[in-house]
């Protein structure tokens, strides 16, 4: 075990590809600590547990997931104010942008209502991402039990999105946790009193 104690973090996400040092995102506290925003820093693990080439990649982002493919990587958060974010890079994690998966114009917000919790996964033929939806940014931050399963997937390496309802309209539905195996993802997600797992097939 490495522990970088002089990096005050929260949160952090992990990518591991078969020939590539591992990858990993988190949540650093270092300028919120003097007044300045959360932000989301990317480094690659070396053989020594150490960060190499670590750098400020988003801010004002909290509590991320992360995955990719190729020079592709992908990042789930949500801001200060309870919104769904997913971050894209397409130079291996040197820099980052924020994607539109309604459909608008690129940098806009990236989903059509409020949501925390961004779960991600990835392969060569499939990006999906999961989030807790709820209908007003103050119950995402009282996680109040409207909370709906909000869902969207990519086929073309996040240039098209296309939304799902995995849970239907039901709420109080706890974090979901998304896998994406070739052009196939599983959802699973906690509601009340039960587990439920969807298989989601983008065609």
């Amino acid at each position: 075990m490495v522990n970088h104690s002089a990096i005050p973090s929260s949160g952090a996400a992990l990518y591991c590809a078969d020939d590539a040092a591992p990858e990993i995102v988190w949540r650093d506290h270092r300028l919120f600590t003097s007044g300045g925003p959360v932000v989301l820093y990317q480094a690659s693990i070396d053989a020594a547990g150490g960060l190499s080439g670590a750098h400020q990649v988003l801010q004002s982002a909290y509590d991320p997931s992360y995955c990719g493919h190729g020079t592709y990587r992908y990042t789930g958060f949500h801001d200060a104010i309870n919104e769904a974010h997913i971050g894209r890079s397409t130079d291996g994690g040197v820099t980052f942008n924020d994607v539109d998966a309604d459909g608008g114009s690129s940098g806009v917000q990236s989903f059509d209502a409020s949501g925390k919790f961004v779960s991600l996964s990835c392969s060569a033929s499939l990006i999906a991402a999961t989030w807790g939806d709820w209908p007003t940014k103050q119950e995402a931050a009282d996680r109040a039990t409207t909370r709906k399963l909000g869902m969207t997937l990519s086929n073309d390496n996040g240039q098209t999105w296309i939304s799902a309802r995995p849970a239907g309209e039901s709420e109080n539905l706890g974090p979901a946790t998304v896998f994406v195996g070739g052009s196939t993802a599983y959802v699973m997600w906690k509601a009340p009193g039960a587990i439920h797992l969807a298989r989601v097939v983008l065609n």
